[in-house]
């Protein structure tokens, strides 16, 4: 099926690689760049394997980029690959996203695409320190980030010389399940590649994944879990779905809260589209 969607591609001068079902970077540009027409034979195809339900009406949109992304099977992340992608990211969690991410509902190129490029921006390419939120802002910076309980850059001064857990308290402090004064916003600050981020949140994924996160938060950096807490959270977050509609600002905004980093999410999401089969 998809050698013969290349076939359209081909007959359509979009597409000038190998009719070798392989869908690499050439076959999904062509089929970013389909007119309507060519858009019409590709979901007939799709609906004649029913896969695809909807209308065939030449807009190649969500529904019709799932049935598509479900006949591209998920493929392993390799090493090699992933220095491609990332040249300097650290390859000790890759054992775990191949081994764990088809228990989480990965199952698709598109969904590990969107989930490495999502949790190389997030990890910094899963960089070992950066797997604990870290406090050390410019006052700057800080006040800018946390804006809504820091009132100025003269308070980020003074919150800074008492030190990051200081840090932590006045914007966790008495919320998303931390005590207030107890130390909770520091032991439940952010935490893995996909950081979670309180009490509550911890108290879930523990749960979620059968580890003690509540009494040993410190354990969420390690990487078997801090991958288990990211598939947990993309499940959770419906991002799967996303990912296989190829609504990738919809998936950041999912994770991150809005579009920080959505750039680099689209440009890691194509090198691995470009290197992983």
């Amino acid at each position: 099926m998809l050698k013969a969607i290349q076939t359209i591609l081909k007959a359509s001068n979009l597409y000038t690689g190998a009719i070798d079902g392989q869908i690499g970077l050439g076959s999904l540009r062509a089929i970013e760049a389909m007119t309507p027409e060519t858009a019409k034979k590709v979901q007939k195809i799709l609906q004649d394997a029913k896969l695809y339900t909807g209308a065939i009406d030449g807009a190649f949109g969500p529904g019709s980029y799932e049935a598509f992304n479900s006949l591209i099977p998920k493929p392993t992340i390799t090493a090699e690959a992933l220095k491609k992608i990332y040249p300097g990211a650290n390859t000790k969690f890759l054992q775990y996203i191949n081994a764990l991410s088809a228990e989480y509902g990965i199952n698709t190129k598109a969904e590990v695409c969107l989930f490495l490029a999502n949790t190389l921006v997030e990890s910094m390419g899963f960089n070992a320190k950066d797997l604990r939120e870290n406090f050390n802002y410019k006052p700057e910076n800080l006040q800018r980030t946390f804006k809504k309980y820091i009132g100025s850059v003269e308070a980020a001064k003074t919150l800074i010389a008492k030190g990051q857990p200081a840090i932590c308290e006045r914007v966790y402090g008495g919320r998303m399940g931390n005590g207030v004064g107890n130390g909770d916003a520091w032991k439940y600050r952010g935490g893995g590649i996909i950081q979670t981020t309180g009490k509550t949140n911890y108290t879930r994924l523990s749960k979620a994944i059968n580890e003690d996160l509540v009494n040993f938060p410190a354990r969420i950096a390690e990487p078997e879990i801090a991958v288990k807490s990211a598939l947990f959270y993309w499940k959770d977050a419906g991002c799967g779905k996303l990912a296989k509609r190829m609504q990738i600002t919809e998936c950041r905004k999912a994770i991150n809260g809005g579009s920080n980093g959505l750039n680099e999410v689209k440009d890691y999401f194509l090198k691995a589209w470009n290197y992983l089969y």
